[in-house]
Formats: C-alpha cells, structure tokens, sequence
C-alpha cells in the first residue's frame, strides 16, 4: 500500500487520475487520491463562473482562458469523489 500511496501522489503532481486497481483493497485508496481540496474547488467554481478573465486567489493568478479545463476537471473530480477536507 505505501508504494500504491507514492504512485498516486506522483500522479497527483503531473495531473495523472488513472490507476488500475489489481486488489480490491486498492480502490479504497485509488479513490480518496482523486478527491479535491476545499481550495480547488473554491477556485474550480471562481473560475467558471466568474466574468472578469483574471483573478486573483491566495497570491496565484488565475486566468479564465488558461485555466477553464483545469477548473472543469476538478468539477468533475468533485462529483466522482468529493473533497477530502470538507467538513
């Protein structure tokens, strides 16, 4: 498992989010690696629904144009998994 959970984490970092299970025991893990943070998602909608085309969040720049898929991506990710933080 802990070399399952350093796989899913360098997914994570190079936007990876397809992993074959080979024990049943894995999907557990596999799934809770796709969930969103709170922030994503709080961006993922600032995003989508926001008019002006850039914006700012937590000192990073978004940019509605560039980041669009990004943002439909975690939406997606939300409605397949959740949030892992949520409270």
């Amino acid at each position: 498992m802990e070399t399952l959970k350093r796989e899913l984490e360098s997914d994570a970092e190079h936007q990876i989010f397809n992993k074959t299970s080979i024990h049943p025991k894995q999907v557990q893990n596999i799934q809770e690696s796709y969930q969103i943070n709170v922030d994503e998602k709080y961006v993922a909608d600032k995003l989508l629904e926001e008019k002006s085309a850039i914006f700012s969040h937590k000192g990073r720049m978004y940019e509605k144009t560039t980041h669009s898929n990004w943002a439909k991506s975690i939406i997606k990710r939300y409605e397949n998994y959740g949030v892992r933080d949520a409270k």
